[in-house]
C-alpha cells in the first residue's frame, strides 16, 4: 500500500500489508486505515497513517465480506461469512 500526498500526488512511503487487499475503511479521527487482506485466511491490517506503519493485524474467523468504521462510537464493524464481528477501535 502506498501513502500518497494528496496535494502533490507524490508517493511518500510504502506500507507492507497482507496479500490480495480487497477493501478498506478509514477512521480520520483516529488516523487509522483498516485493510482487508484476502489471504487464505482473511486478516485486517490496521495502519496508523500518521506513522505510516501497520500497528496490528486482526485475524477473522471466516472470509471477510465488508467492513465499516463508526468514528463516533469507536467501533469497527466486520461482515464475515454468515455473521458480523465488532472491534473497539480504541484498543
Amino acid at each position: 500500500m502506498y501513502v500518497v500526498n494528496g496535494q502533490t500526488g507524490a508517493v511518500e512511503r510504502a506500507v507492507r500489508i497482507g496479500f490480495n487487499p480487497t477493501t478498506m475503511a478509514i477512521d480520520p479521527v483516529a488516523g487509522r486505515v483498516y485493510v482487508v487482506n484476502g489471504d487464505a485466511v482473511s486478516t485486517i491490517s490496521v495502519i496508523d497513517y500518521r506513522q505510516g506503519k501497520v500497528v496490528v493485524s486482526i485475524d477473522a474467523d471466516n472470509e471477510i465480506n465488508n467492513l465499516a468504521v463508526d468514528v463516533l462510537h469507536h467501533v469497527l464493524y466486520v461482515r464475515v461469512l454468515g455473521s458480523a464481528e465488532f472491534f473497539d477501535t480504541r484498543t
